[in-house]
């Protein structure tokens, strides 16, 4: 072999070397972990040290933005001395700065050689540095730092190929500074946000507390003042009252709940609803709304749905309300529409289209894409006719995708609105029509397939018939859908085509309401489960079937309030008292304390947020007390809608929380799940003796079957009692129960619900075999009755 072909092969293999030893280097680095940089560093320049037999490596890096260096790593090859501590000098980085400044390397094959005046002379000779090169270390046109590398053993030649692979190593270094400093920040971008996101959770958390609990204190008041004997006058004033509350709670939840939704702190409910029904409520609740504008609203049902819905109705419901809310807040005049299609179906899943249709203002195509920015009003000047903080329809858009559904806008300037949901559900449970299946009903329209009513009635198994297509068949209803003088018209359209037993039935014809006569009238919207109860009841009328309606007894217990808002303690006391729970309040953690020592309660309600000692402390420091303490129900009361942190309550041991303002729903709920029933006989207060609105809804505002139930009522109730009468003197509990269970059903058709109360009460005792006060009982219950009497006999349809 030549010495020319040796020389080639030798050079050959000094590049394959280099080649693996950067690839190795490279694929150390690629995604190295920040905490892993320095280790990382050590096994490169150990590599690159071994292969360039140098003595000492040094990294200079800019530690900030304005320019400030130091040496913040060193590498020492075995037995030299390490020298980082005399390179922190501000007149190093300099002149290192200095030397730079054409980012190009700075090369030094032999330190002697330099100008003894140099100032790279008097750095690198007072370090006993024979050789040296450093290079920029640069990304992105800017110069992170330097890499520098010393002989200090002798004087040295830096050959091509060294210099090429030292570049790509500062390269490869220069990457590795720039992602770790990214890094960092992001970790600091991320850690700003989350500080500034805790301070507005925070302070929403505040503001929460600082508005919602005098709201609940005002809200609380309410509810009291309604449970008293108030004139027309004053009804009317509460309900004013009430109504600005509930309209200043509703802005403050929209700010929440856009936080919520921002911050992700949601959660997703998948529960079995009935849409129609559920639907048909908002349209009745928002019924009043229009009327006062002369805006008819209507509802358009698809009844192929006739099944229950899985989903999260509650964020449906929300949105629902909000855009009917929005649509006839926006028009003058005309109508809108609530409509509810079923798209498809596709084993038990469903895609179900709820259109909000309007003929009000419309908007452009600029105002559309930009209706869903929160704070974003069409009309933004003080002037602007529609008051309101622009949360709605952001909130709406987003619940809905939170939801796995859509909210799409059609609009036209001046012709009004569509507001499309789109959602996902499950299909859940078949709804029962059992008791319609199979009835005929003869129609007295000349068009069946424009008339809602047979849409309805046909989705519930019943047959419909004309004059046209009846032949030998008699009917069970004769649907009455066009206005009638009298009731003799009805009557021999049952005596030719029905039974004795044959029903009339009539749908939204107002001159037919006034027909005592229509055994059922029905005012649409009217949801098919009312229609099947109604209808059912008159099937079974001489079986007396009577609807389920539960009452809890009065509750016995003691209880301790601790608030530092006075208004609270006074309305949360009130509240209990009228229950029957013995209370005792405190308006401080400390003294709450103190008197736990000293007394024995059932139940403790505990404001969370409280100067000097908050809610969550005092409990915690309750529960140390002792033994006895481990049991007490603790209920944090809270107006800080941010407040679920579960962990903390399961280590406090916090039983259920009640937020603010509070619900009386669920503030009974709460108390009968953790307070014993008494056995004293004392009606709770808040029961009405006879409870209008609750009557007005049962019957939908169908007038004559109301008056129909007083007039029977009234006839049969002495007999009744008599019944029960008899059944307490002979001591029998059967016949106790059964006579009692027989009036409930009148009673609860009549809302009377004090002397459903009572009748339950009497249940309870006959079923335990306690008999021995049950004369007592009859007493009450009798009085109770007589007064109801009285009501109702002044009641006026």
């Amino acid at each position: 072999m030549s010495i020319k072909e040796t020389k080639n092969k030798s050079i050959h293999g000094i590049s394959n070397a280099f080649q693996e030893l950067v690839l190795k280097i490279a694929t150390e680095c690629i995604n190295l972990p920040s905490n892993q940089f320095m280790s990382k560093m050590q096994d490169a320049f150990r590599l690159v040290s071994g292969f360039l037999n140098i003595d000492r490596i040094h990294l200079f890096e800019f530690i900030d933005k304005d320019g400030k260096m130091d040496c913040t790593f060193e590498w020492c090859n075995h037995q030299i001395k390490p020298q980082i501590e005399n390179l922190r000098d501000e007149s190093i980085y300099q002149t290192l700065i200095a030397e730079h400044q054409n980012k190009k390397p700075l090369v030094i094959h032999d330190v002697s050689s330099l100008d003894h005046h140099h100032k790279m002379f008097s750095i690198l000779n007072h370090q006993s540095i024979l050789a040296f090169i450093s290079y920029p270390l640069i990304v992105d046109k800017q110069i992170q730092g330097y890499l520098a590398f010393s002989d200090i053993k002798s004087h040295r030649q830096w050959l091509a190929d060294e210099q090429k692979l030292i570049k790509m190593v500062s390269e490869i270094l220069a990457n590795l500074i720039y992602k770790r400093r990214l890094v960092t920040e992001i970790k600091e971008i991320n850690k700003q946000a989350i500080s500034a996101t805790e301070t507005k959770n925070q302070f929403l958390a505040n503001m929460s507390h600082e508005i919602k609990t005098p709201l609940s204190g005002i809200y609380n008041a309410f509810y009291l003042l309604e449970t008293t004997s108030l004139t027309a006058e004053q009804k009317e004033y509460l309900e004013i009252g009430q109504g600005s509350i509930d309209a200043l709670s509703s802005i403050v939840d929209d700010v929440l709940n856009l936080t919520r939704i921002e911050s992700g702190d949601i959660e997703i409910y998948e529960d079995p609803f009935n849409m129609e029904d559920e639907l048909i409520r908002i349209i009745r609740m928002q019924k009043g709304f229009a009327e006062e504008k002369a805006i008819q609203l209507m509802f358009d049902y698809d009844y192929q749905i006739d099944f229950d819905c899985i989903g999260d109705y509650r964020k449906l419901n929300q949105v629902v309300v909000h855009l009917i809310n929005n649509a006839i807040k926006y028009t003058e005049k005309g109508s809108v529409t609530l409509k509810v299609s079923l798209l498809e179906t596709i084993k038990n899943k469903v895609m179900v289209k709820i259109d909000i249709i309007d003929t009000g203002i419309g908007v452009n195509q600029v105002q559309i894409s930009r209706l869903f920015d929160a704070f974003y009003q069409i009309d933004g000047s003080e002037s602007r006719k529609q008051q309101g903080v622009g949360l709605g329809l952001p909130i709406s858009n987003q619940l809905i995708q939170r939801i796995d559904g859509k909210l799409d806008i059609q609009s036209e300037p001046q012709q009004g609105s569509v507001f499309s949901i789109t959602i996902p559900l499950v299909k859940g449970k078949k709804h029962d029509y059992s008791t319609t299946v199979g009835k005929l009903a003869l129609y007295t329209v000349d068009n069946l397939m424009d008339s809602t009513t047979y849409h309805i009635l046909e989705s519930m198994g019943i047959k419909s018939l004309t004059f046209d297509t009846i032949k030998d068949e008699k009917c069970d209803f004769i649907v009455v859908d066009r206005p009638v003088k009298n009731y003799d018209v009805i009557q021999n359209l049952i005596n030719q085509y029905g039974r004795p037993d044959t029903l009339s039935v009539s749908f939204s014809v107002p001159q037919n309401k006034r027909l005592k006569k229509i055994d059922c009238f029905f005012e649409f919207p009217v949801s098919r489960t009312a229609i099947h109860q109604k209808l059912t009841i008159q099937l079974n009328k001489d079986t007396k079937v009577e609807e389920t309606i539960e009452y809890n007894t009065i509750l016995n217990g003691y209880a301790l309030i601790v608030d530092d808002n006075r208004l609270n303690r006074i309305a949360l006391e009130s509240i209990l008292n009228k229950q029957g729970v013995r209370t005792k309040t405190a308006d401080s953690g400390p003294k709450a304390i103190e008197i736990m020592k000293k007394e024995d309660f059932d139940i403790v309600l505990m404001d969370i947020q409280m100067p000097e000692m908050d809610g969550i402390e005092t409990i915690r420091r309750i529960r140390n007390l002792g033994k006895k303490y481990q049991d007490i129900p603790m209920i944090a009361i809270t107006a800080n809608a941010f407040f679920k942190d579960y962990d903390l309550m399961k280590t406090t041991r916090i039983n259920d929380v009640i937020f603010k303002p509070i619900r009386m729903d669920h503030l009974n709920q709460v108390l009968r799940k953790y307070i014993r029933k008494g056995t004293s006989i004392h009606i709770p207060d808040e029961l009405n003796i006879f409870d209008e609105k609750d009557f007005i809804q049962r019957f939908e505002g169908s007038d004559d079957i109301a008056v129909e139930v007083i007039e029977t009522f009234i006839e049969t109730y002495k007999s009744d009692l008599q019944n029960i009468k008899t059944s307490v003197l002979k001591g029998l509990s059967e016949e106790i129960i059964h006579t009692c269970h027989y009036f409930k059903g009148s009673c609860a058709y009549l809302s009377g619900k004090r002397s459903v109360w009572m009748l339950n009460y009497m249940m309870d005792a006959a079923k335990n075999h306690k008999l021995e006060f049950l004369h007592l009982c009859f007493d009450m219950l009798e009085s109770e009755v007589n007064e109801m009497v009285k009501v109702i006999k002044k009641y006026k349809i």
